[in-house]
């Protein structure tokens, strides 16, 4: 590895679109090589990352991950 020690983990789903509305991915992350975690999810704020596309490597910076979601909830502006 890159001998940070950081490692993130993220939950995504595999769902059928309606039920994104109900659900919320996590996101965790460790600086100690996975021997603790810490809940960040906050972070990423409501957001739903699906299975097939949620997470890449930057293509400009390897130690920059792009999260890719859609947003559960909230209102619609009119």
């Amino acid at each position: 590895g890159d001998s940070t020690g950081i490692i993130l983990v993220l939950t995504t789903f595999h769902v059928p679109l309606v039920i994104m509305t109900f659900g919320q991915s996590k996101l965790y992350r460790s600086e100690d090589y996975g021997k603790n975690f810490k809940d960040i999810t906050n972070l990423i704020n409501n957001t739903f990352i699906r299975t097939e596309f949620g997470m890449a490597i930057g293509p400009e910076n390897s130690g920059k991950v792009i999260l890719t979601a859609e947003v559960s909830g909230g209102s619609h502006g009119g």
